[in-house]
């Protein structure tokens, strides 16, 4: 991705995270996974269609770090149930 940047760009990201406080029964879960496993999620699309989806959830922090380990300056927050943030090489 380094290479794709111009000198000192920055990369934006979004993703899910995992929202500790969902339970089965609850109506707020993503309608398109029909089976959550730990990295991996069984989703269903409109036509039918399923498909296992590689999802690391990771916490802010975690990512973060991971981020920083690569030597990239990272600014990681959260909501309920979404990660974002940006990053830069710089």
């Amino acid at each position: 991705m380094r290479a794709s940047l111009r000198t000192c760009g920055r990369v934006f990201f979004i993703d899910n995270r995992r929202d500790d406080t969902a339970s089965e029964a609850q109506t707020e879960r993503d309608p398109y996974v029909v089976e959550y496993g730990s990295d991996l999620h069984r989703r269903r699309l409109g036509d039918g269609s399923e498909y296992l989806v590689v999802k690391v959830m990771y916490e802010a922090d975690e990512l973060r770090a991971l981020i920083e380990n690569e030597g990239w300056d990272a600014q990681v927050d959260s909501t309920r149930w979404f990660l974002f943030g940006s990053a830069r090489p710089c």
